[in-house]
């Protein structure tokens, strides 16, 4: 099942903790609210998934499976870096940075290599980014 999410603006002003919108494609009128906090968990569950994804079908050697998977890993991964903010995210949001650039060099190492090594570590780290996530949601 695919979904749009959009950033809903109040009067034109975008607020750093703005809510966004997530509703079915195509032209559902029906939408459920997400915070920022919910949507950057989404996204650390989807890159989880993926990478798992990924995993699988190296195991099966499904070479189309897996650029998929990865690739889409990666959109994730590029996603929430870039929603980062190093001003007010301090520390948190340096670290987050250094792992989300490692996580994605190692996923295209991964697919070049064929390493469901790598990937299960990039798994393991994104699983427990997720988690705290969760935690503190």
């Amino acid at each position: 099942m695919a979904y749009a999410v959009s950033r809903v603006e109040d009067s034109g002003v975008h607020s750093y903790r703005g809510d966004y919108e997530l509703s079915m494609v195509p032209g559902s009128s029906e939408g459920a609210m997400l915070t920022p906090h919910r949507l950057t968990q989404m996204l650390l569950e989807g890159a989880v998934v993926s990478t798992e994804h990924a995993i699988s079908a190296i195991e099966r050697q499904d070479e189309e499976a897996k650029i998929f998977s990865i690739d889409r890993c990666v959109e994730i991964i590029d996603g929430l870096y870039e929603s980062l903010n190093m001003e007010r995210g301090g520390e948190v949001a340096q670290n987050l940075a250094v792992v989300y650039l490692y996580s994605k060099q190692e996923l295209l190492h991964a697919k070049v290599e064929n390493c469901a090594d790598s990937l299960k570590s990039i798994a393991e780290y994104l699983s427990g980014i997720s988690d705290s996530w969760k935690a503190i949601g």
